[in-house]
């Protein structure tokens, strides 16, 4: 069941006056707003503002991620750790769920999306931090600067390879004891570009904790397969996702998934500065190894700028990084960053 709250629409919504002169007259709303009812809202026809979203007809915040059971229908499970838990779910896990399991049993979708890395090679897991790198994991990027993750999968346990698109509800893995992981389980999340855990919502949980996640609830999934669906694509990075640091993006920069060997445009605008930086994860063909190369672009007289960017075709990278940050004349940036955007290469 979809949740039915809806937020305050003050300020969101403004009554149009009734014409007084007897004629249809268009109605007298303001740019980007038309007439619906007596009232004026935006063109896209959405009644929800800044910070919220709108979910089958509902508005709800953008920081709540309300989500389906991460198993197949009718499947249950009982939860153990869950917000802020004590042992690991702190920090970009503070959001995260956990999932007793037993090893191989399906996991589902919990939203629709394009898969932007899967990690399956690993066949150890222990109860500590130094066994993190072994875990394997699915990401599924949701096309609205979300993204799915799915951890402790076991060995070969993808259902999915990177740049398959799937749907909610369908099975994309099996629950293994990978990586640091103290018994078979599933570590399910939903994260931003940064990879920082976002607040979730279970449908599943509406009436019992307001869709609350808690430890000790029992959860019977009702994540039905929507075979129909048509998955959005990869993310772009939002214009202001790197407004901490100054710098105003324009449509078109990828934020989860980018093609090797082609070029990206990428302009915007920055607030201060007389420079921008642009910072990607790279290999180094001459010294070897790999780390941060950073370009930098000068601004014109309203603070615009403009990079080419390109991972190129022969990188045997699985992935990268990428932040961008208004700088000054000899392309310092002006304060440093705890997180960047982790992208996947399309095969």
């Amino acid at each position: 069941m979809r949740p039915l709250f809806l937020l305050p629409l003050v300020g969101l919504l403004a009554a149009c006056p009734e014409p007084d002169d007897g004629f249809d007259e268009p109605a007298p709303c303001g740019p980007g707003t038309h007439e619906v009812d007596g009232w004026c809202v935006p063109e896209d026809d959405s009644p929800c503002g800044d910070g919220t979203i709108d979910l089958d007809g509902t508005c709800v915040a953008a920081e709540q991620q309300w989500v389906p059971f991460p198993l197949t229908e009718g499947d249950s499970a009982t939860l153990s750790q869950t917000f802020h838990g004590y042992y690991s779910h702190q920090d970009h896990s503070r959001y995260a769920v956990d999932v007793p399991l037993s090893l191989g049993t399906p996991l589902a979708a919990m939203r629709a999306g394009t898969v932007v890395a899967v990690k399956e090679d690993s066949d150890s897991g222990c109860a500590s931090i130094d066994c993190a790198d072994d875990g394997n994991f699915i990401v599924v990027d949701h096309g609205d600067s979300t993204q799915g993750l799915y951890v402790h999968l076991e060995q070969d346990g993808a259902a999915v390879a990177v740049g398959d698109g799937v749907c909610a509800g369908e099975v994309i893995g099996y629950s293994g004891n990978t990586g640091f992981s103290s018994g078979p389980h599933l570590h399910a999340a939903v994260q931003n570009p940064f990879g920082l855990s976002l607040p979730l919502r279970f449908f599943e949980l509406e009436e019992a904790n307001e869709g609350v996640p808690a430890p000790g609830q029992v959860v019977v999934s009702a994540n039905a397969e929507d075979a129909d669906c048509d998955p959005p694509p990869p993310s772009e990075c939002a214009a202001d996702l790197f407004a901490h640091l100054g710098v105003h993006l324009d449509p078109g920069v990828p934020c989860s998934l980018a093609q090797r060997g082609r070029f990206y445009d990428v302009t915007g605008t920055a607030s201060h500065g007389s420079t921008v930086l642009m910072g990607t994860w790279r290999e180094d063909p001459v010294n070897g190894g790999e780390g941060w190369s950073y370009q930098c672009a000068a601004q014109n007289s309203q603070g615009r700028f403009e990079f080419q960017l390109q991972w190129p075709a022969w990188t045997e990278l699985d992935g990268s990084w990428l932040v961008f940050a208004a700088s000054n004349d000899d392309c310092t940036s002006f304060g440093g960053w705890a997180y960047s955007v982790r992208l996947g290469f399309a095969p």
